[in-house]
């Protein structure tokens, strides 16, 4: 169907008001008060550094548990023309912020196109703008992972689901299977849409275009993750473990599956601590309820309507045992295809509009207030317990001392190093940082290269037991770390 230049100005427009908050966040976090690369969220941005530049060497990438694929194919386009090296941190991240930036704008776009067409324009710009709210949407605005794409790749799969549900054929079912596939692709995290897509497939009685979607759903996912093809075993490994262990990704030894109570707790927590987007979700929830019982939908808008509830459902439950913000990020991304649903369906006076739109703008408020704070405060944190430790090495640690830093210290070489999978890496940060070395609990220390022993230490009290420096003497406590001497 053709659509007028009038329908694409009214898309853009509303795509513009709806993208505004992502915007001004945007700008405050990445050019107003920028994050130094080694202050807090290192891990993720120097693994797609390493893995873009590996990718760029012909080389398989290391870190293949999202997968995140599509996060490491853009980090290689990004990082093609320039130096490849580790000090690339910072040129690297602000070309990565502003394809992120670019992506979620036509993501915006899209949906204004698609799943929100049928949509009053306030209302639109208030599903967006509930989306934003959820928690860590806007705290990955400026960190370069998998989570900092969830609203671009995410709205490519609620698109496909539209069109197939509008218009059910075998190659609509075939694309709605190939998003899925991509935003797997993205994180595992989307797998939920697996069962999602099974529900509706049977609401709808569709097996022959279930068979299509679900065989182009495993294409798009192999074609997306080829350069990764041969990490497979490894992926699936660790899906398998978090499934089946507990713990930060299924460290714990004993077998043992989440029981109902264990779920109904961890779910009840999320909803306890992110009470504020919940009312949001509330009330597309209430008002989806309301829907199906004032109205006998056609099957096919009851299936999409099967589906969006269950993609909204099950995060939490696949997250409940290690219930973090972007692990249920795709429920947040549900709420947008209900809106788009209820709006379609029901007649909503102007007053219904505006509540909505206010009721959004509030809880958006209340969550960027909480992430403009929470970002400076990490900066501030990061800086001075920086500054403070190196007074303590400068004054008490002798002449030249090689220091080992531990997990999540804010340091540029400890950052760098430790996440870099290759040894010509290390080699390149100790040009710059040549006394400096790194350890984590779950690796085992590196020294830098020519040095037979460490002089200090700067460790966290839990990780101190199990770690060389055990056994040496306390020097200093820095806000949450120990400075440790050799004996």
């Amino acid at each position: 169907m053709r659509v007028s230049s009038s329908g694409r100005r009214e898309a853009a427009l509303s795509a513009a008001f709806a993208f505004l908050p992502l915007l001004i966040d945007w700008l405050y976090k990445a050019v107003i008060r920028p994050r130094p690369f080694w202050a807090f969220y290192y891990d993720p941005e120097t693994i797609y550094l390493y893995d873009g530049l590996r990718l760029l060497r012909g080389q398989t990438p290391v870190n293949t548990d999202n997968p995140a694929t599509v996060v490491q194919l853009l980090s290689a386009a990004i990082l093609a023309p320039l130096a490849h090296t580790p000090f690339v941190i910072d040129t690297f991240r602000s070309a990565a912020y502003v394809v992120a930036l670019a992506l979620n704008a036509a993501a915006v776009y899209l949906l204004m196109r698609t799943v929100l067409r049928d949509t009053p324009e306030l209302v639109r710009i208030a599903a967006v703008w509930g989306f934003l709210a959820f928690p860590a949407v806007l705290e990955y605005n400026t960190v370069w992972s998998p989570d900092t794409l969830y609203l671009a790749v995410g709205s490519v799969g609620l698109a496909a689901a539209w069109a197939y549900f509008g218009g059910p054929t075998a190659r609509t079912a075939a694309a709605f299977g190939a998003a899925a596939g991509f935003c797997i692709a993205l994180k595992f995290t989307f797998l939920v849409w697996i069962v999602a897509m099974l529900a509706s497939f049977a609401v709808m009685k569709a097996w022959r275009h279930a068979a299509i979607a679900f065989a182009a759903c495993a294409g798009g996912f192999v074609l997306t993750t080829s350069p990764v093809i041969t990490r497979y075993p490894v992926m699936f490994r660790l899906i398998i473990r978090m499934f089946l262990h507990r713990g930060a990704y299924g460290s714990a030894a004993e077998t043992s599956i989440a029981t109902p109570s264990e779920i109904a707790a961890g779910v009840a927590r999320f909803v306890t601590v992110f009470w504020a987007w919940h009312l949001w979700a509330a009330l597309v929830i209430a008002s989806t309820i309301v829907l199906l019982l004032r109205r006998r939908l056609d099957r096919s808008r009851l299936a999409l309507t099967v589906f969006a509830l269950v993609a909204f459902v099950l995060p939490y439950i696949a997250a409940s045992r290690q219930i973090s913000p972007r692990y249920v990020i795709p429920a947040g991304l549900a709420t947008i295809l209900l809106v788009g649903i209820v709006a379609a369906e029901m007649p909503l006076v102007r007053l219904h509009q505006l509540v909505a739109l206010l009721f959004a703008t509030a809880v958006l408020g209340v969550m960027w207030r909480i992430d403009v704070m929470t970002h400076d405060l990490r900066n501030e944190n990061a800086s001075r317990l920086n500054a403070a430790v190196q007074f303590v090495i400068g004054t008490r640690g002798g002449h030249d001392p090689v220091v080992v830093y531990s997990w999540r210290f804010p340091a540029p070489a400890y950052a760098l190093r430790i996440l870099a999978p290759d040894e010509d890496f290390l080699r390149q940060i100790e040009q710059r940082f040549p006394r400096e070395g790194d350890y984590s609990p779950l690796s085992k220390m590196r020294l830098p290269s020519g040095a037979s022993r460490w002089d200090l230490f700067v460790i966290a009290p839990v990780d101190l037991a199990a770690s060389p420096a055990a056994g040496g003497v306390l020097v200093a406590r820095v806000g949450d770390f120990l400075v440790m001497r050799r004996r």
